[in-house]
């Protein structure tokens, strides 16, 4: 096949590839405009930018300039610490953080250095797989230990998913060499999104379910107390009701045994 040839068929993996992960941005901006979740958006921001970085990535195969390269680097630094953020923020309720900026404008340092001061493509390819890799890897921790405390399909797919995914990702300056073997790491990083994608989604269904069935739980507690509560105020009411119809009988006995004794 031709070089050529070959570009196009690449290209056109990366443009499926993009179309997958521009799906997943809407599926979970959906979500967070129906239930408001953070994690959602985060989640939704990750993909979007993941999307950039392949048609980045893509204008730097067919132009070859390091603005492009630049840019998928730092797009890929950044969609990686979103989707480790998101983790973050579905497992522990992690707030927004200013170390969180900082790893972000880090990413964006290395990137511009290692493309345009070092002029290096294995050192800035190695590095961005290896920052790559271990926020993936850290993404699955995170989804195991969640896994152990609340086991669930969801957590179990997205530990797997993640942990195969960071391993993976050091293929690309390791095994590849620039230009080769693009078509066969696209389809497999296509089964890793849509299996993050499809555990993710287990997950959040399956909280919101476990929420719903909480939420019932507590309804039906709240409506026996309040069924035990009238009930005990009807019987005070009887109780009341009985002790003054008693009083008043006994009056009225108490004035009629008055008054037969004074016409006696």
């Amino acid at each position: 096949m031709a070089p050529l040839d070959r570009m196009s068929v690449e290209l056109s993996a990366l443009a499926f590839q993009g179309i997958v992960t521009l799906l997943l941005l809407l599926v979970y901006y959906g979500l967070w405009l129906q239930r408001r979740r953070p994690y959602d958006l985060t989640w939704a921001g990750a993909w979007g930018i993941y999307a950039l970085r392949l048609g980045f990535i893509s204008a730097y195969i067919v132009t070859r300039r390091d603005i492009w390269l630049f840019l998928h680097q730092t797009a890929t630094g950044l969609s990686a610490l979103l989707l480790l953020y998101a983790a973050l923020q579905f497992s522990q309720n992690v707030p927004g953080r200013r170390r969180y900026y900082a790893l972000g404008a880090l990413v964006v340092l290395w990137a511009y250095f290692a493309v345009f001061v070092i002029h290096d493509f294995m050192i800035g390819g190695l590095s961005s797989a290896i920052l790559l890799s271990g926020v993936t890897l850290w993404t699955g921790i995170v989804f195991w230990r969640y896994r152990l405390r609340v086991p669930s399909v969801g957590a179990t797919i997205l530990a797997w998913s993640f942990s195969l995914w960071g391993l993976h990702q050091l293929d690309y300056p390791l095994i590849r060499a620039l230009g080769t073997g693009v078509l066969l790491g696209v389809y497999i990083d296509i089964v890793f999104i849509v299996a993050t994608a499809i555990g993710a989604l287990y997950l959040v269904l399956g909280r919101e379910q476990s929420m719903l069935e909480s939420r019932n739980q507590q309804l039906e507690q709240l409506t026996g107390l309040l069924l035990t509560a009238q009930e005990e105020e009807r019987r005070r009411i009887a109780r009341e009701l009985h002790d003054e119809a008693g009083q008043i009988l006994t009056a009225v006995k108490i004035d009629l045994d008055l008054g037969g004794r004074k016409e006696s």
